[in-house]
C-alpha cells in the first residue's frame, strides 16, 4: 500500500557513485530484477548481517529511478481503476495489519511508525469512502467519551458482512457522523472477504484485484 504515497529514495552522491539507504524495498527489488549492478554495504551486529546501504553508479541510479517511477505509476493506476469500495477494503486490510503491528512490536519507534502509517491510510480510506454510494456500505465517526486521547472512533461497515473500527486522536475533515453503532465484535481477523465484496458490486463495475 505504500505505493499510494509519495516515495522518497534517500541517497548520497560521492565520487561518481550513489549510496542508497535502506527503506524502499521495491527500489532495490527492481534493480535486482533488471540486473542493475549494485553493491550492498553490510555490517555485523549481534552476529547478524545488517545491510546499511547499496552502491550504484550515477548512470545506473538515474536509470533505476525511471524504472521505479514507472513501477509506482502502474501500481497506482491499477489501484485507482478499481471500484472505490474495493480500494477502501484493500486499504482497511492494510490498516488492520498496521494496527496490530503497532500493538505487538517490541520497539517504541517501530510502534510509532506503525501508528503514523495507520493514521495516514485511515485518512485516505475515509476520503475514498466519501465517494461510495452503495446502500449496503456506511462509514463515519463517533466520539468515545471513555477515552481521553484517542477519543474518535472511525467505523466502516458492510451490511450482513461485518464492521471494522479504529480509534484515533484526529477528527478528519468532511467525515460524516456514523449512523450505526458498534456491533460488539472485536475482530481477531480482518472481517471483509474481497471476493464476497466483489459479489456485491454491479456487474458492469471493474472487478480488478
Amino acid at each position: 500500500m505504500k505505493f499510494l504515497l509519495k516515495q522518497t529514495v534517500r541517497s548520497h552522491k560521492k565520487d561518481g557513485l550513489v549510496k542508497v539507504l535502506p527503506g524502499v524495498y521495491n527500489f532495490i527489488r527492481i534493480a535486482n530484477k533488471n540486473k542493475i549492478p549494485n553493491q550492498p554495504i553490510e555490517r555485523i551486529e549481534n552476529n547478524h548481517v545488517i545491510t546499511i546501504g547499496y552502491i550504484f553508479t550515477k548512470e545506473d541510479f538515474s536509470w533505476l529511478k525511471i524504472l521505479y517511477k514507472d513501477f509506482l505509476e502502474k501500481k497506482r493506476s491499477e489501484f485507482y481503476s478499481m471500484d472505490p469500495l474495493l480500494q477502501v477494503i484493500r486499504i482497511l486490510r492494510y490498516i488492520f495489519k498496521r494496527n496490530n503491528d503497532a500493538k505487538n512490536v517490541c520497539y517504541y519507534s517501530n510502534s510509532l511508525n506503525a501508528y503514523d502509517d495507520k493514521t495516514t491510510f485511515l485518512k485516505l480510506a475515509l476520503a475514498i469512502s466519501n465517494k461510495i454510494k452503495y446502500p449496503f456500505f456506511k462509514h463515519g465517526y463517533q466520539e468515545d467519551p471513555l477515552n481521553s486521547y484517542h477519543n474518535i472512533i472511525y467505523y466502516f461497515e458492510i451490511e450482513n458482512m461485518g464492521q471494522v473500527s479504529f480509534h484515533n486522536s484526529y477528527l478528519f475533515e468532511d467525515v460524516p457522523a456514523f449512523s450505526g453503532e458498534w456491533i460488539g465484535i472485536k475482530n481477531e481477523t480482518f472481517p471483509f472477504d474481497l471476493r464476497k465484496v466483489k459479489s456485491l458490486l454491479p456487474k458492469n463495475k471493474d472487478l480488478s484485484s
